[in-house]
């Protein structure tokens, strides 16, 4: 997804700095919209093997990556894709505290502030998720 971001905005391979003009979404913008839904549905799985993919996506390093692709300056639909990634793993106790060391309560606090009412909503979920039965966690909320 990062690499997707960089060469839409021309700082990478297959990037362009003309700023093209056109409104149609770049293959970049495409295949991080995709990774986002696929992402979104990995983690949303009830089957088996779920536990073991929430638990690959826990750690700090992948968290760290995801949680500044949450932040980034993306389409407000991949963004709002992200941060419902985010809150689905929220839902998993073993995640709560990975989460709380990758820094995810300052990001999703900063979401509490855009106005759209689903991301402001999808932000406050999380967070509650994320501080229920942690007054640690609540105080940096």
């Amino acid at each position: 997804l990062n690499t997707a971001a960089n060469e839409e905005a021309g700082l990478g391979p297959g990037g362009s700095s003309n700023g093209g003009g056109s409104s149609a979404p770049s293959v970049s913008a495409q295949y991080r919209e995709s990774v986002a839904d696929l992402l979104l549905a990995v983690i949303r799985a009830a089957h088996p093997g779920g536990s073991d993919v929430r638990a690959a996506v826990c750690e700090l390093p992948v968290l760290h990556s995801l949680l500044a692709l949450v932040g980034a300056p993306l389409p407000q639909s991949t963004s709002r894709k992200l941060l419902s990634l985010v809150r689905h793993l929220t839902r998993d106790p073993a995640a709560l505290e990975p989460l709380q060391r990758a820094g995810a309560i300052p990001k999703l606090v900063r979401f509490l502030q855009w106005e759209d009412d689903a991301t402001r909503e999808c932000a406050m979920r999380a967070l509650y998720n994320l501080c229920r039965g942690s007054k640690a966690r609540q105080e940096q909320a």
